[in-house]
């Protein structure tokens, strides 16, 4: 896992923006990295919600840059902060 600033990020393949994909071997089903780094370390499956990052990068994968937010507060969040990208950098 590569470092930039605080976040951790993926540094495998990385789907359309930037969220790296994991694929599990028994069942072959494909989640995001940031979910596994979620699940592992709270040990709680986030079902129904979405697991957003703090630091608003999507290749972040650091458990203190994770929390699980409903869908309908997620979408109110970035109404209200849009996402920062300065010189090509998620904000922190």
């Amino acid at each position: 896992m590569g470092r930039s600033g605080e976040s951790w990020e993926w540094q495998l393949a990385s789907l359309g923006r930037g969220y790296g994909p994991v694929r599990l071997p028994r069942n072959r089903a494909q989640f995001r990295a940031h979910q596994i780094s979620y699940a592992m370390t709270t040990g709680t499956d986030p079902g129904p919600m979405l697991v957003c990052h703090s630091c608003d990068n999507p290749k972040c994968v650091r458990p203190a840059h994770l929390h699980s937010l409903e869908p309908r507060k997620q979408i109110q969040r970035a109404k209200e902060q849009p996402h920062r990208i300065e010189d090509g950098v998620y904000g922190m």
